[in-house]
């Protein structure tokens, strides 16, 4: 249920945007993917036993979450498209090894 602006406030329009997954369905992935994503328009289709394609559309001003979310399925989520939002992923994971790399030997 979408409330209304208080009179003589305009909200911003929304920025749709959409990422398309592949869902590999070990340890609940599927039930987990759409929990997480569960107040976001979405479709989920089986494409074998084990292999699921998980669409969802989301508000690009909620993006940054969205981004953890799907990389918090770590090796059980495979995001094929758009190419922009999986260079998205592929620079925040560049961004957290920077943030590993000083105590590599450490945690080695």
């Amino acid at each position: 249920m979408e409330t209304e602006a208080p009179e003589g406030v305009i909200p911003p329009e929304k920025q749709i945007d959409s990422f398309t997954a592949l869902l590999y369905d070990e340890r609940n992935a599927v039930e987990r993917a759409l929990i997480h994503f569960s107040h976001f328009e979405k479709t989920a289709e089986q494409l074998d036993d084990m292999t699921y394609r998980l669409k969802v559309k989301y508000d690009r001003r909620d993006e940054t979450e969205v981004l953890i979310r799907v990389l918090s399925f770590g090796p059980f989520i495979k995001v094929v498209e758009p190419e922009s939002f999986v260079a998205l992923l592929k620079e925040r994971i560049g961004k957290q090894c920077e943030l590993l790399e000083p105590i590599k030997d450490k945690i080695i």
